[in-house]
């Protein structure tokens, strides 16, 4: 194994931090490699598979008829209230809206709604059922230029799995209008669960995640843009479910016997309850950020 490899962040040295098997999905038995910089402190997988939507599995993007998502929208509604705390209006765009349950609140919320997702089902589904315009591709960054400026761009869960995750944040930071709002949520390799579970924490999710980024090396990244820190939020819905699904799985990813694996999982939620206050104060699973051009 190399000793060192470059961080596609910063070009910095990294060194090999631990290897991960598929445990959440059991798609294939391999083990892949992820490296820490020294630097900025991006965990990062560098040989990623060819083809990685062979570890999706193939209800990973469900479509729901209108009145189910509808119904699942619900959950969603802090994602709308914590954008309408920053941008009134104007055209948002939402990279990977999977069956585009907040791309719907956004455009019922009088948003105009734009979406680049790479599942062509979901595509569908979201042009002909929602009528929200959906840009079928698995290049957002190829797509970005052609599309003009938006006054919010939402990345909900995203970065993690792009092969270049870089890429992608420098143009959407070229696509943000002038005192324009961009959302990132994404898994917190500084949480509690990280530091205890390693790279049996599930929300290593190999190889599906490539990356687990550092804050503050985003707010870095973005700084280079004019982009500036206008929240960080630890504790909202999506950070909660995230820390019960991290206890949750990882009980569930230990038995091999499937009739276990829900009460197991059920036990790792309950565990979580205990430890809500020292998770909601930066240590959570999942951290979102919110930075103003």
């Amino acid at each position: 194994m190399t000793a060192l490899m470059q961080c596609p962040q910063c070009r910095s040295d990294a060194s090999f931090m631990f290897a991960a098997r598929d445990l959440n999905r059991r798609r294939s038995d391999a083990q892949f490699s992820y490296f820490r910089c020294g630097n900025c402190g991006l965990i990062f997988m560098p040989d990623i598979p060819a083809d990685l939507s062979a570890y999706y599995a193939e209800d990973y993007y469900q479509t729901l008829s209108l009145d189910e998502l509808r119904k699942t929208a619900c959950a969603e509604r802090f994602k709308i209230d914590l954008i309408r705390s920053h941008a009134g209006g104007g055209r948002l765009l939402e990279i990977g809206p999977s069956r585009g349950a907040f791309a719907y609140l956004a455009r019922e919320a009088n948003y105009d709604v734009e979406v680049i997702e790479k599942d062509r089902r979901c595509c569908t589904f979201i042009n002909d059922v929602l009528g929200i315009k959906a840009i079928a591709s698995d290049d957002p960054a190829a797509v970005l230029p052609t599309l003009g400026k938006y006054d919010v761009i939402a990345l909900w869960h995203v970065v993690e799995h792009l092969a270049d995750p870089w890429k992608l944040l420098d143009l959407v930071a070229a696509n943000l209008a002038h005192d324009g709002v961009l959302v990132i949520a994404t898994p917190n390799p500084e949480s509690l669960q990280f530091q205890v579970l390693g790279a049996a924490w599930p929300h290593v999710d190999a190889p599906r995640h490539t990356c687990l980024v550092p804050r503050q090396t985003l707010v870095e990244r973005l700084q280079r843009h004019g982009l500036r820190l206008a929240a960080t939020i630890t504790n909202d819905l999506s950070a909660r479910s995230a820390n019960r699904f991290g206890w949750g799985a990882f009980l569930a990813n230990r038995l091999s016997n499937r009739w276990l694996r829900r009460p197991a999982y059920l036990l790792g939620c309950a565990f979580s309850v205990p430890l809500m206050l020292v998770e909601r104060r930066g240590r959570a699973s999942a951290y979102t950020v919110v930075f103003r051009k």
